[in-house]
C-alpha cells in the first residue's frame, strides 16, 4: 500500500513539472505581453544639428537617447510591436535649421499620421548644479490615460536603472500636448551629475534603460486591455 502511495506521488511530480517549466519560462520569456500588435512611436530626443545637453563625461544627450532608443525597439519589436522610431541616426527630424517648434511638430506628425497607440519620447536631464540626480517622467493630461502611463512608467523605469525617484509630474512639453495618444517624456538621469554621465555614456546601461522603460510600456497595456 505504502509503496503504491509512493509511485502515485512520484507520478504526479513528474506530471506537474512540464507545467511549471511552461509557466516560469512564459515568465521568463514575456510571453505574457501587451505590446504585440501594438503601434508605438520612440521619440530620441534631438539629434542632427541639435545636441542637447552635454555630459562632463564629453557625451551628447542626443546620442545617448537614440541608443536607448535604438535598445527599445529591438526589445519591443522582439514582441510583437510595431515600432516607429522618430529618428534611426544623427538626424533632424524635420530638416536641417529648422525651428525648434517645427522640429518638434514633425516628430509629433510621426505619431498622429499613425494613430499611434503610445508616443515615448527619451531624454537626459541637465542642471546647473552637479547635484542634480535622478529619473523623471512628463506627461500632459489631453487624455484619460496620460497619467497612468506616466505612473506606470516611473515606476518600471526607476526598478531598472536604480536612481533616485524623481517621481512623474505634469508638463506642458509640445510632444506631450500635441500628440493625439498617451504620452511621456522620460528624463532617464543627469548629464550633469558626473556619476550619472558616466552611467549614460555606457551602452549597458543603455540597455537598462531600455528594458525599464519597455517593461513600463508592456505593464501599462497590461493594466488597460
Amino acid at each position: 500500500m505504502k509503496k503504491s502511495r509512493l509511485i502515485l506521488f512520484w507520478a504526479t511530480l513528474v506530471l506537474m513539472l512540464p507545467l511549471h517549466a511552461t509557466v516560469y519560462g512564459a515568465a521568463l520569456t514575456g510571453t505574457y505581453t501587451g505590446v504585440q500588435g501594438r503601434t508605438i512611436v520612440v521619440d530620441p530626443g534631438h539629434g542632427g544639428s541639435d545636441a542637447g545637453a552635454l555630459g562632463t563625461h564629453n557625451i551628447a544627450e542626443k546620442d545617448v537617447t537614440l541608443g536607448i532608443a535604438l535598445e527599445l525597439k529591438k526589445m519591443l519589436a522582439a514582441k510583437g510591436a510595431n515600432v516607429v522610431l522618430t529618428r534611426s541616426s544623427d538626424r533632424d527630424v524635420a530638416y536641417s535649421g529648422a525651428s525648434d517648434k517645427e522640429e518638434l511638430a514633425a516628430r509629433v506628425n510621426v505619431a498622429n499620421r499613425l494613430d499611434a497607440d503610445l508616443f515615448v519620447s527619451i531624454h537626459a536631464d541637465a542642471h546647473s548644479t552637479q547635484d542634480a540626480q535622478g529619473t523623471t517622467t512628463y506627461f500632459y493630461e489631453k487624455t484619460d490615460e496620460d497619467r497612468r502611463f506616466a505612473q506606470i512608467l516611473q515606476s518600471n523605469l526607476v526598478r531598472q536603472v536604480g536612481l533616485f525617484d524623481r517621481g512623474f509630474e505634469e508638463n506642458d512639453y509640445y510632444v506631450l500636448e500635441n500628440t493625439h495618444m498617451p504620452a511621456i517624456l522620460a528624463e532617464v538621469a543627469f548629464l550633469s551629475n558626473p556619476q550619472e554621465a558616466k552611467l549614460l555614456s555606457k551602452s549597458s546601461f543603455w540597455r537598462k534603460a531600455a528594458l525599464g522603460l519597455y517593461n513600463g510600456i508592456n505593464n501599462y497595456f497590461l493594466a488597460v486591455r
